[in-house]
């Protein structure tokens, strides 16, 4: 059996074939792309993230990547921030037995994840502090760049001719500061101005 050659024209793209299994085979392939491509687009406009990423440029995303975070844990923050990672809160709905709600750690509150990142006794401690520690490298990282510095993992003194920058580290005051030290103390020698 002889077939006839095939042309078939999608958009710009233009597909020949010697035999109608081989259309069928791309045909195929060409659906289940473009299926998964609408799929794929309509759940990111529902999600927050990809509605900040698209205002934001590249140097603000690619702070990750300079900031040697994996991607398993860029991943794990944006489904924290969207309300995605499984809790006990989630698995509530949708089952017909009853399922504690509670916080696993502390028992105080339902198990959510602004519970546990915010709110939760166990993790004040530890995960609120590195939470905050790392939020301050990635300010201090910004503020040495606009100065002129290059980050060192572990330096808490940067000095120039343009400024001088204290990091997580004590900074005599004149006046008593009521909540805490200064993570950050900034003396501009340009602008003759300080920032804490």
């Amino acid at each position: 059996m002889n077939y006839v050659p095939l042309e078939i024209r999608l958009g710009k793209d233009c597909y020949k074939f010697s035999n109608v299994d081989d259309a069928k085979k791309m045909f195929k392939k060409h659906f289940k792309k473009v299926f998964i491509e609408q799929k794929s687009e309509k759940f990111n406009r529902n999600l927050e993230y990809g509605k900040w990423r698209l205002k934001c440029k590249d140097e603000v995303d690619s702070d990750w990547i300079r900031g040697d975070i994996s991607i398993k844990h860029v991943r794990k923050l944006f489904a924290a921030s969207e309300g995605q990672t499984i809790t006990k809160c989630h698995w509530k709905f949708g089952s017909n037995e009853f399922v504690d709600r509670k916080c696993r750690h502390c028992g105080q509150a339902v198990e959510t994840v602004y519970h546990i990142l915010n709110r939760c006794e166990k993790f004040k401690k530890s995960l609120f502090v590195s939470r905050h520690n790392n939020m301050g490298i990635a300010i201090l990282r910004r503020v040495l760049k606009k100065y002129g510095f290059s980050y060192v993992k572990g330096k808490k003194i940067y000095k120039n001719n343009n400024a001088e920058i204290f990091f997580d580290t004590l900074y005599p005051l004149l006046s008593q500061v009521v909540a805490s030290n200064p993570d950050m103390v900034i003396i501009d020698k340009q602008r003759r101005k300080s920032c804490f």
